[in-house]
């Protein structure tokens, strides 16, 4: 395959980003067609991908690999105002540069989460919060004369 193979076929992903930043210093070595459309700044080669996608930084797939060899997160991205999914996987670029590629997805909702299954945690009545997460599509089991909400997490 050559590389234009490549790329053309990494730019036909209209819904998936696909990127890689060098380690170290978080900075652009490659992008794909999907990522100019979702940045706040037109990412090229060299720029650190924060200054590009700001908003990710505290959901960062950096921290969910730590030292891992690949990572799979879910973060709301507020630019596409959708969930999706993100993998980052170590790789070795050009041979020698320490990388990681990262791919971001809209999530698709599997058949587990359309069935929603009972929170195995207990909820917080003191403050009127839930440890569960509804949104996650958690019912939570309240217990009795708990005065909260079950939809909202409020009293």
């Amino acid at each position: 395959m050559t590389a234009d193979n490549l790329t053309n076929l990494l730019d036909a992903l209209t819904e998936t980003s696909v990127y890689v930043i060098e380690e170290d210093s978080h900075c652009l070595l490659y992008f794909n067609r999907r990522c100019k459309e979702t940045g706040r700044l037109t990412p090229e080669i060299g720029r650190p991908c924060h200054q590009v996608w700001p908003e990710h930084c505290d959901n960062c797939p950096l921290t969910a690999l730590g030292h891992g060899q690949s990572s799979h997160i879910l973060s709301y991205d507020p630019l596409l105002e959708t969930t999706v999914d993100v993998t980052a996987d170590r790789i070795i670029w050009d041979g020698h540069i320490p990388a990681v590629v990262i791919t971001v997805t809209p999530h698709r909702i599997s058949l587990k989460e359309e069935q929603p299954d009972i929170c195995p945690e207990p909820c917080n009545c003191f403050w009127g919060m839930h440890y569960c997460q509804p949104d996650r599509g958690l019912l939570c089991q309240l217990p009795e004369g708990c005065n909260v909400d079950r939809d909202s997490g409020t009293r």
